[in-house]
């Protein structure tokens, strides 16, 4: 939807896939590389994707329209699952950032919301209709961290300033309206729709275990009584098939984006272990937990190895 210059307009749909595959330093991915973390014992993988990174809408033939991805760009992420899928790790597959478009869920515009929904559902029809055959190894993530409120964050949540003609971040552009109330209405809708559409593509998605985006996969504002978890449309499944996505940096200012120099203590490894112990909210019901996501960002102080161990054992 964004203007291009003429050397990006040159560019082949391969090329444009490798481009995002590895524009956070990351390299190509290959069965060498997946190999090589399964020898280190490692069993699950956790693959982001942007898919509006290379979706457009296109029409049907009945003259409606709809966000198409692109057939490259679904090919290798269906590539890097197989290098996974080839050692009989996990693979979990979700909808990741995307520059900022989930801000349309919260635009003042009711048309945008419209389009959202529209976009949020086509996603996930490609992606379920495209891997429904595939075994348990695959699970379905909903979203990433993007179902909050998170007014002030520049590309995050579904209060994010968007400019709806391209349907990405825009600062130039007000934040959305919706309520803290209502991010976690529409973040528990969002969360019902993807059980919905899996579901309903059938083959082994209707048993395929899903896993549920936390409240911006946050902790504690997951164990609010305002985030309910989906309910499963296949009977017998009852919750046994769902598990809820949270992450862990805590403490931030050991863990997080560009710290260095602070010390981990054994308060924190309290911390964690009050923390994690919460979650029995979740598996005293029958739903998994995973931790999506958890680490050291900028790992130059001391303890990083500590934190490692004592995280992963208490979860």
């Amino acid at each position: 939807n964004q203007e291009m210059n003429e050397e990006q307009k040159k560019l082949t749909d391969e090329q444009w896939v490798t481009g995002y595959e590895t524009n956070a330093d990351n390299v190509v991915s290959s069965q060498r590389l997946m190999d090589g973390l399964k020898s280190y014992g490692i069993n699950t993988i956790r693959i982001p994707v942007a898919w509006s990174n290379l979706m457009k809408e296109e029409k049907k033939e009945d003259g409606s329209t709809y966000y198409k991805i692109n057939e490259a760009y679904m090919n290798r992420v269906e590539t890097v699952m197989n290098y996974c899928l080839n050692d009989e790790m996990y693979v979990i597959i979700n909808i990741h950032w995307d520059n900022g478009w989930w801000g349309m869920f919260g635009d003042a515009d009711k048309n945008v919301r419209k389009q959202a929904w529209k976009k949020y559902e086509a996603i996930w029809t490609q992606i379920s209709e495209r891997f429904k055959n595939y075994s348990d190894h695959l699970i379905f993530e909903s979203a990433n961290e993007e179902l909050t409120n998170h007014m002030n964050d520049a590309n995050l949540g579904l209060n994010t300033a968007i400019n709806p003609k391209t349907e990405t971040y825009d600062g130039n552009y007000p934040k959305g309206t919706l309520t803290l109330e209502e991010c976690y209405e529409t973040a528990n809708k969002i969360n019902q729709t993807f059980v919905n559409v899996v579901r309903k593509s059938g083959g082994n998605n209707e048993y395929r275990h899903l896993l549920i985006a936390g409240f911006g996969t946050n902790i504690n504002n997951t164990l609010s009584s305002n985030y309910v978890m989906p309910t499963d449309t296949v009977e017998g499944n009852g919750n046994t098939k769902l598990s809820v996505s949270v992450h862990y940096y805590d403490p931030w200012e050991f863990c997080g984006d560009g710290m260095s120099g602070a010390t981990y203590t054994e308060k924190d490894k309290e911390a964690t272990e009050k923390q994690f112990a919460k979650l029995k909210k979740f598996t005293d019901q029958g739903y998994g937990v995973i931790v999506g996501e958890f680490g050291v960002c900028n790992p130059l102080q001391d303890g990083v190895t500590k934190w490692l161990q004592d995280t992963m054992e208490i979860a």
